[in-house]
């Protein structure tokens, strides 16, 4: 998708397109249209909309070269389609200071394109490997056991209880002897 363009810079205008003229009734307004009239929008008119109005010639500055009209029409729907789900997550919680999980379905959103489904939950299934409260990989349990036996050092905690976070913040102590905060501290006892 968009390998015609600089990918951020289109990424980036479509999805203020997307976030202020489709999602809300309008760059001004504060109106957010509702996931019934979301749904139903023809991405490819919505496409088209985008291609044919004053916004385009912002656009066309970040291409490196003129693509297929049909492959630039098919890119701008299917990205549109991608980016309506988090636009409208935005703007609902707008002010409420949430940093949730987000996705289409919690909000009775669909996707026209299959693939963007698929994308939404391989990206949440990365975001969650990030976590750094989910449990620490076994690749962090594996070198934190070397590395306290190493030191002389024993976990007071189980490992099948010790996160993602605290599991980087001991092994940023062993290798780099970086501070540990004193929560972490108590994970520790010496041998």
């Amino acid at each position: 998708m968009f390998d015609y363009a600089d990918t951020l810079k289109v990424k980036m205008r479509l999805g203020q397109y997307v976030a202020h003229r489709i999602v809300k009734d309008g760059f001004t307004s504060k109106i957010v249209r509702s996931p019934e009239q979301l749904n139903k929008m023809d991405r490819f008119e919505l496409a088209k909309d985008f291609l044919s109005s004053n916004e385009r010639k912002y656009f066309d500055r970040d291409l490196f070269k003129t693509p297929e009209p049909e492959k630039l029409l098919d890119d701008v729907a299917r990205y549109i389609d991608q980016r309506i789900p988090k636009a409208y997550a935005n703007w609902f919680n707008y002010g409420n200071n949430v940093d949730e999980e987000w996705s289409a379905e919690k909000y009775g959103l669909t996707y026209q394109f299959e693939e963007n489904g698929l994308l939404e939950a391989e990206t949440r299934e990365k975001s969650n490997e990030w976590n750094p409260n989910a449990p620490a990989s076994k690749e962090q349990v594996q070198y934190l056991k070397a590395l306290l036996s190493q030191a002389g050092y024993i976990l007071k905690i189980s490992y099948d209880d010790l996160t993602r976070g605290n599991a980087s913040q001991l092994i940023s102590f062993l290798v780099d002897d970086d501070a540990l905060p004193a929560d972490i501290q108590k994970l520790l006892e010496y041998e």
